[in-house]
């Protein structure tokens, strides 16, 4: 930068050595011409992220433990006794360094959860300490927990938590809603209730939900499972139960899959406990596999399942 240049930019920011103060706020005087108009315009433009992204704090203990309230407020810093209202604050001004990140739920929760690329990989838990997500709905495509935000850098795993949901404004709104490329695994200690004639658990747009741990059902809705274009929902060989905890009724299908989609739940024991699952067990569509591996009459239903379009299939 020419020498007038650089002497120009220095006056432009200078803070100014008198001058006059605003005797109410103890703020420089902007009527003053001395006052550093540039200052204030490094200031807003450092602030409004235009030169890149925000500074991140770095986490190097793991896990790392973060706490969530409808009583807290997202410019706290997470503790136990400062909460955030939401997740926001962890996607936007943490690095997680490789660590491992517990979100806390310490309330009940209205709002969805919403899965969204994190920096630094690890495994992000949401723990809801047995708390529930009553969500409804806004989005055409919608869930309580929500994850359609892009690829995160590792896996999220939801525990300890009862989730339900209602329409509202929403086309579908599903307890677990995978529509974009990340790996969401079922925790310990999971209730899914009821989400109207929408699925429970939702995977597409190459979305994979891993059953990795035993869950309960408690409540009707279109299906239990829906894996569409793409999507996948499998117990990778993991022994799990699922347990319905009353008499369960899916408009659809237990199971539906379709448009080249895949669900694998030959390693799952459906644990009625005297209850009736009622409705079609399966529905398999375009190009789409369900691989059970133990007959037709492996998935809970009270009408048989079918295969309405080749390319795919039920094993």
């Amino acid at each position: 930068m020419p020498p007038q240049g650089i002497s120009f930019f220095n006056k432009f920011l200078r803070q100014p050595d008198n001058s006059p103060q605003d005797p109410i706020s103890n703020n420089l005087d902007p009527a003053n011409p001395s006052y550093p108009y540039g200052s204030i315009l490094l200031n807003w433009l450092i602030a409004s992220g235009i030169f890149g992204t925000s500074i991140r704090t770095l986490l190097t203990s793991s896990p790392s433990n973060f706490y969530i309230s409808d009583a807290g407020n997202d410019s706290n810093p997470g503790t136990a006794g400062q909460p955030w209202l939401t997740e926001a604050p962890f996607y936007s001004r943490y690095d997680a360094g490789g660590q491992d990140v517990i979100l806390n739920l310490l309330t009940n929760r209205t709002r969805r959860f919403q899965v969204k690329p994190w920096v630094g990989g690890g495994t992000v838990t949401l723990d809801g300490a047995n708390h529930t997500i009553n969500y409804t709905g806004v989005d055409t495509f919608d869930g309580a927990i929500d994850a359609k935000y892009g690829a995160p850098p590792g896996p999220f795993r939801y525990q300890n938590i009862k989730l339900t949901t209602s329409l509202g404004a929403s086309g579908q709104c599903a307890l677990v809603n995978v529509q974009s490329p990340a790996v969401v695994d079922v925790g310990t200690g999971t209730e899914l209730q009821a989400a109207n004639a929408s699925p429970q658990l939702y995977a597409a747009t190459s979305g994979f939900i891993r059953l990795t741990n035993s869950f309960n059902v408690s409540g009707g809705a279109g299906m239990l499972i829906l894996a569409d274009v793409g999507g996948v929902v499998s117990t990778l060989g993991v022994p799990i139960t699922t347990a319905f905890l009353n008499n369960v009724t899916y408009s659809q299908a237990t199971v539906f899959a379709d448009h080249g989609a895949l669900v694998v739940p030959f390693s799952v024991n459906w644990d009625l406990q005297g209850h009736t699952v009622t409705g079609q067990r399966f529905t398999c569509n375009t190009g789409a596999n369900i691989v059970a591996l133990h007959g037709l009459q492996f998935i809970p239903g009270t009408v048989e399942g079918v295969q309405t379009a080749p390319g795919g299939g039920y094993v």
